[in-house]
């Protein structure tokens, strides 16, 4: 920012620019306005350029104060406004201040979207290019409508009115309420059965995938390996979000017999428990975290001993980014500040079942069996959505290898800079620039890491559009 000394050598026009649409929300738009001027400018993010025309500057002062936007909300990694001024025929920063936008820039109603983590950040395009191709398979839009798409660059899903709201049931009629717990029983019924065929086929498919030399397939095949590895990945999602709806209707029979639940027991009792395996990679990541807590040093050793262990293991999540856990320092150092939770979820889990059958109990003796048993049909849900999201981590890695060996072919070419850019295309971008079509991809990636960087500290609302 400039001192009060610095000020008598502006000159030209001055004015404000927000790096994001402040009235619109639109993140791809910066809105520049000078000082006296009867419109503002709207400059398109990612190509530097002006797509609506405003009054008191010339176009190319208009492009320039929106690229000093731009790159202070890269810096301080979120949405700014500021004043400028021209210097020397440039412009400089006279002040500057934290911008909220009002996301109000996409047609319909979308919400976060939450299958294994609360948030996992920015989530890569390629596997947002998955989850459309996962959830909009039961999409009553058209089929050209997406389903999933990046804002703020992480995964946003159209939200779609599922009627009742957990947290605002009542207790129901003693036997309108057992057959209510029965009916829950049945709908669960084939979530359970095809969560565990799945959590039992994936794996042995992966296992026979990956004997496929993937340096030695021509271009198609290697296409067609990389569609079915993200099929697979695309039937875990289906199935991690048909587990959120099981635990729903579980939840809502629940609150049928014993009143409303808080958040705290809903958040609980539906969180995902991780089978055996992955429990026991949670331990030995945690076990690690507190002695070196306890000796306030990195303990190399063991470190280089659990990279090895962990060397094929996946971090749990719906972004495709992360590899093994024991790729490098770096990632292990990541799991070991992240790898947090869950003796406490279990703990919690087990608070959430007393307290459910405490509060049958007072409502009377007969609605004490149903609530146990949907407590018990509730713990089997987490179960298998945990076994779904371990099975989800293994082929997303799977899929993951097949990207990039995409990507080390598309760096012989000349087309991206890095194997792992490939991360940054869709799979449909991905195939035509491996059959040669043009299309910028190094371009497309460079802007997407962008994305990436400019939102990573930013908090995203939890829904955009009008309220429900």
């Amino acid at each position: 920012m400039l001192a009060e000394g610095e000020r008598a050598g502006l000159e030209g026009p001055e004015g404000v620019a927000a790096s994001v649409d402040p009235e619109g929300g639109d993140t791809e738009a910066i809105v520049v306005t000078a000082a006296g001027a009867d419109r503002p400018w709207r400059i398109d993010r990612r190509s530097g350029r002006a797509e609506a025309l405003g009054g008191g500057l010339r176009r190319d002062e208009a492009e320039d104060a929106a690229d000093l936007a731009d790159r202070a909300q890269l810096v301080l990694g979120h949405p700014v406004t500021l004043s400028w001024a021209f210097r020397d025929g440039r412009p400089v920063v006279r002040s500057l201040e934290a911008l909220v936008p009002q996301p109000r820039f996409v047609e319909g109603r979308w919400r976060l979207l939450t299958l294994v983590a609360p948030d996992e950040g920015t989530v890569v395009p390629l596997g947002v290019d998955t989850l459309d191709r996962a959830l909009g398979a039961r999409s009553t839009r058209p089929a050209v409508d997406v389903t999933v798409r990046r804002i703020f660059a992480r995964p946003y899903r159209r939200r779609e009115d599922e009627g009742a709201s957990l947290g605002r049931g009542r207790a129901e009629p003693l036997p309108r309420a057992v057959r209510r717990a029965a009916r829950a029983g049945k709908d669960v019924a084939p979530f359970l059965g095809d969560a565990i065929r799945y959590e039992r086929g994936a794996p042995v498919q992966l296992r026979q995938r990956g004997l496929v030399d993937l340096s030695g397939l021509g271009d198609e095949p290697l296409l067609a390996e990389a569609r079915e590895r993200q099929r697979l990945v695309a039937d875990a999602l289906l199935l991690l979000d048909d587990g959120r709806r099981a635990s729903r209707e579980a939840l809502l029979a629940l609150e049928a017999v014993i009143g409303a639940l808080d958040d705290g027991m809903v958040e609980a009792l539906a969180a995902p428990r991780s089978p055996r395996e992955r429990r026991r990679i949670g331990e030995r990541l945690e076990e690690l975290r507190e002695r070196e807590a306890r000796e306030g040093r990195a303990l190399a050793g063991e470190q280089t001993t659990l990279r090895g262990e962990l060397g094929d293991v996946r971090p749990l999540g719906i972004d495709l980014e992360p590899g093994p856990i024991g790729a490098s320092d770096a990632s292990l150092e990541r799991a070991l500040a992240t790898n947090r939770g869950g003796v406490y979820r279990e703990r919690a889990r087990l608070d959430a079942e007393r307290e459910a059958a405490l509060r049958a109990r007072r409502r009377g003796l007969g609605r004490v069996a149903p609530a146990q048993a949907l407590t018990a049909l509730l713990r089997r849900v987490a179960r298998a959505k945990g076994g779904v999201s371990h099975a989800h981590a293994i082929a997303s890695l799977a899929f993951r290898d097949t990207a990039l060996a995409v990507g080390r072919r598309l760096v012989a070419a000349a087309v991206l800079d890095r194997a792992i850019d490939a991360l940054y295309l869709e799979m449909e971008e991905l195939a035509r620039a491996l059959r040669g079509e043009p299309g910028a991809y190094a371009a497309r990636v460079r802007l997407r890491r962008e994305d990436d960087q400019r939102w990573a500290r930013f908090e995203p609302p939890r829904t955009l559009g009008d309220p429900i």
